[in-house]
This record gives C-alpha cells, sequence and structure tokens, in this order.
C-alpha cells in the first residue's frame, strides 16, 4: 500500500456486500494493495451501502484500476460506487 498524502485523487468509495460478509471485506479492503492505492480509512456503516472507504490514488485511472481489479474482486462484494473529492487542499 501506498503512503497516504502522496497522491493528487482523493475518492469515497460506497461498497455493498453479502449478508454476512461485511467485517471480512472490510478487513481485507483496509489492506488492498493495488494499482499504487492508499486506503486512508475503511468505515462499516448502516444504510444503503456496508462500507465507506476513503482512498488517496495518483490520477482516476488508477482509481478504476483500484476498483476494477481490487475492490470488486474482493470475495463478497456486490457493488461499488466512487465519488472523488473535487478539491483535495480544502480537506484537512
Amino acid at each position: 500500500m501506498t503512503e497516504p498524502g502522496c497522491h493528487p485523487l482523493r475518492s469515497y468509495v460506497f461498497v455493498k456486500t453479502e449478508a454476512g460478509q461485511t467485517a471480512s471485506v472490510a478487513e481485507r479492503l483496509s489492506a488492498l494493495d493495488v494499482c499504487q492505492c492508499a486506503v486512508l480509512k475503511v468505515d462499516r456503516v448502516i444504510g444503503d451501502f456496508d462500507i465507506i472507504a476513503q482512498l488517496e490514488t495518483p490520477d482516476i485511472d488508477r482509481l478504476a484500476g483500484a476498483i476494477t481489479d481490487g475492490i470488486l474482486e474482493l470475495p463478497g462484494v456486490v457493488k461499488v460506487v466512487a465519488s472523488w473529492c473535487l478539491d483535495l487542499a480544502a480537506t484537512p
């Protein structure tokens, strides 16, 4: 995994999991090592999605790779939606 703070693109990734798989998906997602992706935070949540993760990547192509080649390949993942931050400098 790459170090946090060294990439210009920060995104929030919303993950829907199969029933009973949220904890194991969250654990695997925390250790994700693909496409120069830095996983900053992984939270299990209640709502339309089961997990919200904050990621940093060098660019949008690497974010897409992290989703398609990493997150969607994790056992138990049903759906992924990503939103990227428009102004990284404005975040603390």
